[in-house]
């Protein structure tokens, strides 16, 4: 089964939009990560999304699924993935320590209260030694964000407020200030990736020009490392 066939299936089974919407940044991510994993591996994803089922089905890989509740039980449970609720912002991650090759946080820090290294401490000692962690999220500093500002407006919209799609942000990061916060927990950072360029009616064609043209405006961030 290829990726996009795969894809399908899984917008079908959790029947969410947002999961058809973000397909072409979930296909970079995938091209990132997958190197990192083979059929032996076993890989924990923090914050559950499609990247569960993707590895699961298209490596063969050991897959547990860690969130908050079990809205995505539907998911897991379709793909055969262990699923284990879990407030990391409070509690220990419910794995044994260094018994994980991998793992994927991805697009999920970003709506978080707790300080970075207590997340991040939390995940390196789960990791085996050689185990990577793929951690995504937002670009503080991507060109919507500095055109809100000149406007005089707060770059994070809906900050504090319920949002059923997980649009609002609590905190958002820059490459090197996440960079500085792994290192701190024991990461060596073996790549770095800005990808993902502004979207919308609203945005001129000129934007989106400076968006391929200066990696710094781009609106999401990759840092794979490693313990």
């Amino acid at each position: 089964m290829d990726f996009d066939s795969l894809y399908e299936e899984i917008v079908r089974v959790t029947d969410n939009s947002y999961h058809s919407r973000i397909k072409k940044r979930m296909r970079y991510t995938w091209e990132q990560i997958s190197p990192l994993i083979s059929s032996d591996s076993t890989v924990a994803e923090i914050g559950i999304g499609p990247m569960s089922a993707l590895v699961k089905r298209l490596k063969g890989a050991e897959v547990i699924g860690i969130d908050l509740n079990d809205d995505q039980s539907a998911l897991c449970k379709a793909f055969q993935i262990e699923l284990k609720t879990c407030d990391i912002q409070a509690e220990p991650l419910p794995l044994e320590d260094e018994s994980v090759d991998v793992i994927l946080f991805l697009e999920t820090i970003e709506h978080l209260c707790a300080y970075p290294n207590n997340v991040l401490d939390n995940m390196y000692k789960k990791l085996k030694t050689g185990g990577y962690l793929s951690l995504s999220t937002t670009n503080f500093l991507r060109i919507s964000s500095r055109v809100r500002v000149l406007l005089g407006k707060n770059p994070l919209r809906n900050y504090f407020e319920p949002s059923p799609s997980g649009r609002n942000h609590i905190r958002e990061y820059v490459p090197d200030e996440m960079e500085y916060y792994m290192r701190k927990s024991g990461f060596s950072i073996e790549k770095t990736c800005r990808f993902g360029i502004p979207y919308g009616p609203r945005i001129v064609s000129a934007l989106l020009c400076l968006a391929y043209l200066y990696p710094g405006f781009r609106n999401y961030f990759m840092i794979t490392g490693k313990k």
